[in-house]
């Protein structure tokens, strides 16, 4: 125990704990609490039926603890807190609520111009559209958790300002988003992060479960303009200095490709990553091949949509485009490979979700990548594809709170207003 530890900290402390397993493991048992919490049993008994008493936790029948025994099942009651979750993209916003757990609920899209030389009509959007959820969860009954935003591009962090930095929407690097959230909605706890990173988060927590094992590193990658990539080392997501590591699609491959941008004299190199294996990479080369192949079922206008199901159906301007791709991106991530070891990869987002990919892919990765590394590296899709962003981006905001250990002030505080609320 650390010097100055008070037994009210190491209360808040351990109450904090069982909170987060119960979380994520709901119904579970008392047993099995204290088996993953290493706290004994008393003291998960204690926390148990105080979480009981408060209406935080109801007990729900008999289940089967992981020693094979019968036991009471125990499962969070906390339906009424939620988190705003907003999601910004190339041309559109997204916004939604969350419960604690993550479902996705009052979803909803609006356009912005991305290239709009003034910030204040997209001000304007964001707040609009905070403010009806927030009055919406208020009139439900609802309280809110905080907000938290996920951003394209590369976020770039400094002196506590967030700077979104996106070539294909510059009117993001001209607004304050904390300034914005702080001025409009004083007191509501803000969460900025990259897409890709509160998208490994969902993507981590549903692998633990599903497999029943906490992989040491993974690397998720977010596709869509480009590629963001979103690294999980020992269950923490890896930042780096200024909260840009990660940004794999600003990785150069090919150093002579570039050119000199009239205006500012510049050097622009187009010879990145995501240039040549992300999405918006295999819409631009269905542009620039649709000619040869007359026969294609594909023109120049075409969707990733319409590519993918091509691609399926054995069109040939599909199959010449997604497998020029997939040697691409197989091509950067042995790089990755050998200097972030990951033990899972996870494609997202808005990448081909396909077995008949996944084999080509592997086929290129099996000639760059020696035997060693190619049969330990795991490969996989998305549990949730465009949806991971948001379930990410709330357990990114739950995880601060439990961090922080704040999410037991706040679960209390709530209850206890909810309690007394009931008694008038």
């Amino acid at each position: 125990m650390k010097l100055g530890t008070n037994i009210s900290d190491i209360q808040k402390s351990n109450r904090s704990l069982v909170f987060d397993k119960l979380l994520k493991n709901s119904p579970t048992s008392r047993i099995d609490l204290a088996r993953e919490t290493g706290l004994n049993k008393a003291t998960i008994t204690n926390i148990v039926q105080n979480f009981i008493a408060r209406g935080i936790v109801s007990e729900t029948g008999s289940i089967t603890s992981s020693n094979g025994r019968r036991v009471a099942g125990l499962t969070l009651t906390i339906g009424s807190v939620v988190s705003i979750v907003m999601r910004i993209q190339a041309n559109n916003l997204i916004f939604c609520t969350s419960t604690l757990e993550g479902h996705i609920e009052n979803y909803r899209s609006e356009y912005y111009f991305s290239d709009a030389d003034d910030p204040s009509t997209l001000e304007s959007l964001i707040v609009a559209n905070i403010e009806d959820l927030k009055n919406q969860c208020y009139s439900n009954g609802k309280k809110i958790l905080g907000l938290t935003i996920a951003t394209l591009g590369w976020l770039f962090h400094r002196d506590g300002r967030f700077i979104i930095k996106a070539d294909i929407a510059p009117v993001l690097e001209k607004l304050d988003l904390q300034e914005l959230i702080e001025r409009e909605f004083p007191g509501l706890t803000v969460f900025i992060e990259h897409d890709a990173k509160v998208s490994a988060l969902a993507e981590y927590d549903y692998y633990c479960k599903e497999q029943n094992w906490a992989p040491s590193t993974m690397l998720n990658i977010v596709g869509d303009v480009g590629f963001g990539g979103g690294i999980i080392i020992n269950g923490e997501v890896f930042s780096g200095y200024n909260g840009i590591a990660g940004e794999i699609g600003h990785m150069g491959i090919n150093p002579l490709k570039g050119s000199f941008v009239p205006t500012s004299g510049a050097l622009h190199y187009s010879g990145l990553f995501e240039n040549y294996a992300s999405p918006r990479a295999l819409q631009e080369s269905i542009r620039e091949n649709f000619f040869d192949f007359p026969k294609a079922s594909l023109g120049p206008d075409s969707s990733l949509e319409d590519i993918y199901i091509a691609y399926e159906n054995g069109d040939p301007l599909a199959e010449f485009c997604v497998h020029r791709v997939a040697r691409y991106l197989a091509y950067g991530l042995t790089g990755i490979i050998f200097i972030l070891n990951p033990e899972v990869i996870v494609f997202g987002d808005k990448m081909i979700r396909s077995e008949k990919f996944i084999q080509k892919f592997n086929s290129y990765l099996e000639i760059y990548l020696p035997v060693e590394l190619f049969e330990v590296t795991k490969i996989r899709f998305s549990a949730y594809q465009e949806k991971g962003v948001l379930i990410g981006a709330n357990s990114a905001l739950v995880k601060h709170f439990i961090k922080t250990q704040n999410i037991i002030d706040f679960i209390v505080l709530e209850f206890q207003e909810k309690n007394m609320e009931e008694m008038k």
